[in-house]
């Protein structure tokens, strides 16, 4: 947490100035050109009197225009500032800051949240604990913690000496990294994983780098001794180094870059959630493959396949399975290293600038562009799952055009994807971007598209085609399509669906339902608009366009809609009966889905 607000408050200060209010035993550590105004770390209420009493101070004084509580913990005092000075008010949040259940908290904090102008999670699942407290989705958005990557690998020697240090001998390590508490789950896996792995392995080694917490809030510890006498009780002692806590950055990486397998046997405990999992993203950035217990936020830290494995909460069977399969097989290091390198704190902190820069500067805004950028984030993660993107090999070097770009967010979440090469090029009729860098922007007439034949990789044209025209606009818009894109290219085309429910441009109960020449007046009756200029299209009338158009195409609606709830809502009992549920009963609801999903191919 503390290196996350170190790289936010770094990275901000790239683009304005900056003022901290935090632990006065931080200042030293301060980014340069950061103020600082320090408080006492304990007891807990000292810490938070003496926070509000100087971010009072520090809010009149430096008047800012966005004020960040770092963690949920310190929300309400962000929230009382920025109301005060009318700045925008955004959180941090973790896991533990939105499952905490005493009553205090539920009472004070966890409102504070629900009132918050921008909510961030670390991960899906701490969203989807956002939601349950009633915290609205369009105020959220998922930004993952950042990984420092390393430029070189620990040298041949410097492994050698790490292992001479800690007496590691010859032998596959499981390596553990972190503190050593209840939820952490280490005593756990000894007695009910490793007599597995080292009936395989005998020589075996679990090399576990931590300490049990002496001042948490809420974590229980699990000592070093408990974890050692769950392992005499099978023999398994010597297979156990405890390091302790090792500080020292090229030691560190040494002892990843010495491991083969990360483990991490997150419990799943009620109230107690693993936010995000970063370690295990750590360890990729060192090449060093995960299998974890897909539990919190794990799920969004491991790639099942790119950079390890996952398994079910507390299946220690299957976990010990998972284990010696990779051992014996291990995944590329240029796989695992890669899926590392989207988590960059480069790209942390452009996804943090985003926020900062998604409100307009004024409050008209164009009745159709989507200019703010906090829904355009995972709206982009979705279409690059959707369209493989995550799995393009780096040295492929595409060209993506989005169609109608609005705000920018999903040109420039793609332009600066680390893992994906790319030119990316947006177009729009009107300049709406509030994110400008990681691609080229071009303003159009039209609908013809100014580009030759066969000249992009990718096209996105996500709910774009209602607003062209009549159905001959329409009709070109998908020739254009078909024109400009390359021999075995991709579009992603997203349509809303007229029969959905509420029309989403003006979030209307069935608008669309009604016929053309009545739209219009129930808009002005709604008090929302004066004039309802889209044109939404049924299943049957789009199928009939894509024909007309010559498309080859595919309808993964059900797929998209899948995905969507994956992501979004893993948890969910909704998203596994959406998953066990077969296609064929699935494709019913194809006609009424509120936004049909179709992938052009050429």
């Amino acid at each position: 947490m503390e290196r996350l607000n170190w790289n936010m408050a770094k990275g901000l200060a790239e683009h304005g100035p900056v003022t901290i209010v935090g632990p006065s035993l931080a200042k030293q550590a301060a980014p340069k050109g950061v103020g600082f105004s320090g408080v006492p770390l304990k007891p807990l209420w000292l810490f938070l009197l003496c926070a509000q009493l100087k971010a009072l101070f520090q809010t009149f004084k430096f008047k800012p225009t966005h004020i960040i509580a770092g963690s949920g913990l310190t929300a309400p005092i962000a929230l009382i500032c920025a109301k005060l000075i009318g700045a925008k008010a955004i959180t941090y949040t973790h896991g533990l800051d939105v499952a905490v259940s005493h009553p205090l908290y539920k009472a004070f904090w966890i409102p504070s949240f629900r009132r918050m102008d921008t909510v961030i999670a670390n991960s899906t699942p701490t969203k989807n604990l956002l939601l349950d407290r009633g915290v609205k989705e369009t105020s959220i958005v998922i930004i993952h913690p950042g990984v420092d990557v390393p430029e070189h690998p620990p040298t041949e020697r410097e492994i050698a000496d790490f292992k001479q240090q800690y007496g590691v001998q010859e032998g596959p390590i499981l390596l553990s990294v972190g503190r050593l508490t209840t939820r952490k789950g280490l005593k756990e896996f000894v007695a009910n994983s490793l007599p597995d792995i080292a009936n395989e392995f005998p020589n075996v080694q679990l090399l576990i780098i931590g300490e049990a917490p002496q001042n948490s809030l809420y974590a229980t510890p699990q000592t070093k001794e408990e974890i050692l006498q769950e392992a005499e009780r099978h023999g398994l002692q010597a297979n156990l180094i405890f390091t302790g806590n090792i500080t020292n950055l090229k030691i560190l990486q040494a002892a990843y870059t010495a491991s083969d397998v990360h483990v991490f046997p997150v419990r799943e405990i009620p109230g107690d959630p693993e936010g995000f999992g970063m370690v295990a993203i750590e360890a990729a950035a060192q090449s060093l493959p995960t299998v974890a217990f897909s539990t919190g936020g794990i799920i969004d830290a491991v790639s099942e396949g790119t950079s390890g494995s996952l398994v079910a909460a507390n299946d220690y069977y299957s976990l010990s399975l998972a284990i010696v399969k990779t051992l014996r097989d291990l995944p590329s290091n240029e796989f695992v290293l890669n899926f590392s390198k989207a988590f960059d704190w480069s790209f942390f902190n452009k996804n943090i600038k985003l926020i900062i820069n998604s409100e307009p500067k004024h409050k008209k805004r164009h009745p159709h562009a989507v200019t703010e950028l906090a829904s355009r984030i995972p709206k982009a993660e979705k279409i690059t799952k959707l369209l493989r993107l995550d799995h393009v090999h780096t040295g492929e070097n595409l060209r993506i055009l989005e169609i109608g770009c609005g705000s920018g967010g999903i040109c420039s979440y793609l332009g600066n994807l680390p893992t994906l090469k790319c030119e990316v090029i947006g177009i729009d009729v009107h300049d709406n971007r509030q994110a400008t860098d990681g691609y080229d922007f071009r303003k159009v007439n039209g609908v013809k598209l100014p580009f030759p034949d066969e000249n992009f990789d990718v096209i996105i044209t996500n709910h774009v085609i209602e607003h062209v025209g009549e159905e001959a606009d329409q009709l070109l818009h998908l020739k254009e399509i078909k024109r400009t894109l390359k021999t075995g290219g991709r579009c992603y085309l997203a349509v809303p669906n007229r029969w959905m429910i509420t029309e989403p441009h003006y979030n209307l109960k069935f608008l669309s339902w009604v016929p053309r020449r009545y739209r219009s007046k129930y808009l002005q009756w709604s008090g929302k608009g004066d004039f309802y200029d889209c044109e939404p299209l049924e299943l049957g009338r789009l199928n009939h366009l894509l024909k007309l158009a010559g498309a080859n195409y595919e309808n993964v609606s059900i797929a998209a809609a899948r995905l969507t709830f994956e992501l979004e809502r893993p948890s969910r009992i909704s998203t596994k009966l959406l998953q066990s549920c077969p296609d064929t009963v699935l494709s019913i609801f194809k006609p009424i889905i509120p936004t049909l999903i179709i992938i052009i191919t050429k």
